[in-house]
Order: structure tokens, then C-alpha cells, then sequence
């Protein structure tokens, strides 16, 4: 039996790392150009252009992973003629839940959900989550219609994963920090305990996205809507998030002058 796995479109990969991949689920085993062609492999047996880099590592519960960015999503409707239709949105307690359906080409069809807590947001808070809720959604199911079970962007925050900066060319991990804790981050911050509440939940949500985000803008919508909490949550607790937030910021600011 040949030792190479034809996967799509000319491109091929050794079986031993296909076989390493499967048993291992982790990366960070594989050699760096291993990596490399692993990556091509992946990007080809569903037609994607690993120029645009459609998906990332992640460092999810100790193993180096990919998970799929949005230009993964954008190019796997296109190519599999994905239609989606969002057939319900509704109030579930503090959360706010849209069900997207999804068609291909083929006519087969899937469904979806997208969840974000809301609570007693207001304004654009409120907006920014509902928009994220259909966001969550859409993504989720074209990467199911499309056979890939891989975490979305929009969902790390919500798993302790932690983003590992990769080398494209090389396969060379350049930077793998470890996953962070799942649940509410701010046990690790020793964010004082606070009475359950839709804006104090919130509040821990963005005390954990403030933690791995790797973008400044993003880190600057995080503590922009963080700020509209204020009077909603304890003192003690604002004064944490605005912790974090320097912390994080003081961080992001080191690795950019790296």
C-alpha cells in the first residue's frame, strides 16, 4: 500500500501523519513541515485557498489545533453553493438564540444555533450580541453542512482556547501559550464573587475575551462595552475588568513592539 494519501486536487500527504493526527488529535506532534503540508492537505480536501489562510491554530485543552476563520466560512458557501436562511430567533431566559438553515447545492439541509447571553443589555451592547448571535449561527452550520466539526472563530472565547501564532512558510510555532481555564476566567484573575445577574455574567464573558484576545481594536470593543456596564455590576468588579483590560492591553502592546 503506498505510504502517501491522495486528499484532493493533486495534493498529498504522508499516512504517517494522518495516522499521528488521528490518534493524537494534537499538532504540535508533527514536524514543522509536516505541518506545512498538513495544512495544505486540509485546505485542499475542501477546496480552500491556504493563501487566505481560512483557518489558525489554537492551543484547545493542551493540543494545538485549527479552527476556522471567517474567510473559511465565506469560501465554503461559495463553493458548495450554501444557501442559509435564519428560521427562528427567540428569547430563551438571559439568552438569545437564532436558528440558521442551511442548503447546498445538492439540496441536503442542517441546522444550527447560535447563543449569546444578553440579559438586560441595552443599546448597542444589546445590538452587538444579537448580531453575533446570527453570526455564531450562520457559521456553525455552514461548517456543518460542509463536514467540518471545527470550532469557529466567533466560539473560543467560550472554550479556554488559547490562539498560537504559526508560521505559515515554515510551520515553525512561534508562539503557543497555554490554553486558559474554561468557565468563567475570572477565578484565575480573582475577580471578587458577585451575585448572578445577566450583566454581571456578561462581564466575566468579556473579563475572558479581554485575556486571549490578539487584537487591540478587539480588545478596545471588548472595554468599550465593558464601560456600558457600569452601575449594572459591582464597583469591585469594574475595577477588576479595567485590571484586565491594562493587563491585557500592556501585553498586546509588548508583542506588537517584539
Amino acid at each position: 500500500m503506498s505510504n502517501l494519501v491522495a486528499i484532493q486536487q493533486g495534493k498529498q500527504v504522508n499516512a504517517g501523519i494522518v495516522d499521528r493526527v488521528i490518534s493524537s488529535g494534537d499538532l504540535a506532534k508533527l514536524s514543522d513541515a509536516e505541518r506545512v503540508s498538513y495544512y495544505g492537505a486540509v485546505c485542499a480536501s475542501v477546496g480552500l485557498n491556504p493563501l487566505t489562510r481560512p483557518f489558525e491554530y489554537i492551543n484547545l485543552n493542551g493540543k494545538l489545533t485549527l479552527y476556522a476563520r471567517r474567510d473559511a466560512t465565506d469560501q465554503l458557501r461559495a463553493l458548495n453553493g450554501v444557501s442559509i436562511t435564519i428560521v427562528g430567533r427567540e428569547h430563551i431566559g438571559d439568552c438569545y438564540v437564532v436558528t440558521a438553515r442551511a442548503i447546498d447545492r445538492a439540496g441536503r439541509q442542517d441546522e444550527s444555533t447560535g447563543v449569546v447571553t444578553v440579559g438586560s443589555l441595552k443599546g448597542e451592547a444589546m445590538a452587538n450580541a444579537l448580531m453575533k448571535a446570527e453570526t455564531k449561527a450562520k457559521r456553525r452550520v455552514t461548517l456543518s453542512i460542509c463536514g467540518l466539526g471545527w470550532l469557529d472563530e466567533s466560539e473560543l472565547h467560550t472554550t479556554g482556547a488559547q490562539p498560537v501564532k504559526v508560521d505559515a512558510a515554515t510551520g515553525v510555532i512561534v508562539d503557543m501559550p497555554p490554553p486558559m481555564p474554561r468557565g468563567p476566567l475570572a477565578k484565575a484573575e480573582k475577580l471578587p464573587p458577585v451575585e448572578a445577574s445577566p450583566a454581571a455574567d456578561r462581564a466575566l464573558e468579556l473579563a475572558e475575551m479581554m485575556q486571549v484576545t490578539t487584537s487591540v481594536a478587539e480588545l478596545a470593543e471588548f472595554s468599550a462595552e465593558a464601560g456600558k456596564l457600569k452601575g449594572q455590576v459591582p464597583d469591585a468588579l469594574m475595577e477588576n475588568l479595567r485590571a484586565i483590560f491594562v493587563a491585557a492591553r500592556d501585553r498586546l502592546t509588548a508583542k506588537e513592539s517584539a
